[in-house]
């Protein structure tokens, strides 16, 4: 009897092992990695994700959570290529959660960050000149201050001139320059002004300078001309009226600029023996008499 038992024992534990064997094992959950597990981009970049596993036929879904940014969204697939924009002035997160399954066997999920970042716009400044115009009276100081739109602007400028001495390039924040024209003739400068911030330019500004001409003296214009073409006659130690005395020249004028006019043939011609004045100097001469023969 007990024999028979073992026997029925025996062949009952053979059934159930043979049953165990032929049911199929479960695989074993996936494994995912994503590359990179996380990411910095510019707002309006796209990102680059890869997804992969070392279990062969794993596919991934993922979900995602973003703060300030938009463009993220669910999906599936082996790569996550989505254009992420910040929504804001400051970076958001884009947080994907991404599930590997294999046969209907899902391993754990695996996140990735995205930082998204705004654009970086670079700020044009933008320069003031007060005044943008002004005339002054030869040998006068400009004055034209320079402002910015934007605190820590720089300005530098070049110059331009014409019938005009003293302009120069230069940088600061004001432009005090001596100018001076010729006596006979106006001039003008033009200076072009361009601002700067950390490294960025804006548009230049341009400011022009009239520079009138300024009076004609005896003592600054008329003295230096006509002791220089008159002498040695007309100068101390010489036979004529002394052109290198004030009174002397200012009760002559009318006839030194009679006579320099003239050809060099012709009787009376000044300077005797020398050259004929340029058309400059005798025009110098007579704005001497129309400023009022100032000494």
């Amino acid at each position: 009897m007990k024999t028979k038992i073992l026997a029925l024992f025996i062949i009952f534990a053979s059934l159930f092992l043979n049953s165990c064997t032929n049911e199929e094992e479960a695989p074993a959950p996936p494994v995912a990695t994503a590359t990179p597990t996380a990411q910095n981009i510019e707002s309006g970049t796209t990102t680059s994700i890869s997804l992969s596993s070392s279990m062969t036929g794993t596919t991934f879904s993922w979900t995602v959570v973003q703060s300030g940014v938009t463009g993220a969204s669910s999906g599936s697939g082996s790569s996550i290529s989505q254009t992420l924009s910040a929504s804001g002035v400051v970076a958001g997160t884009a947080t994907y959660l991404i599930t590997p399954s294999l046969e209907g066997t899902q391993g754990n999920v695996v996140s990735v960050t995205i930082t998204v970042n705004p654009k970086v716009v670079a700020v044009v400044p933008v320069a003031t000149a007060t005044p943008e115009t002004q005339t002054i009276e030869s040998g006068t100081a400009t004055s034209i201050a320079l402002s910015g739109s934007l605190t820590g602007t720089t300005f530098a400028w070049t110059v331009v001139q014409s019938g005009v001495t003293g302009a120069t390039g230069g940088s600061g924040a004001s432009i005090n320059q001596t100018l001076s024209s010729t006596p006979t003739a106006s001039g003008t400068v033009t200076y072009t002004i361009i601002p700067s911030l950390g490294g960025t330019t804006g548009t230049a500004v341009l400011v022009t300078i009239t520079v009138n001409a300024g009076k004609v003296t005896y003592s600054a214009h008329v003295k230096p001309l006509l002791t220089t073409s008159c002498k040695p006659c007309h100068v101390a130690g010489g036979y004529n009226p002394k052109f290198d005395q004030y009174d002397v020249a200012k009760s002559k004028i009318n006839g030194i600029i009679d006579r320099v006019q003239r050809e060099k043939t012709a009787a009376g011609f000044m300077p005797q023996g020398g050259s004929k004045l340029s058309a400059e100097n005798i025009a110098l001469l007579k704005k001497w008499m129309a400023d009022g023969l100032l000494e």
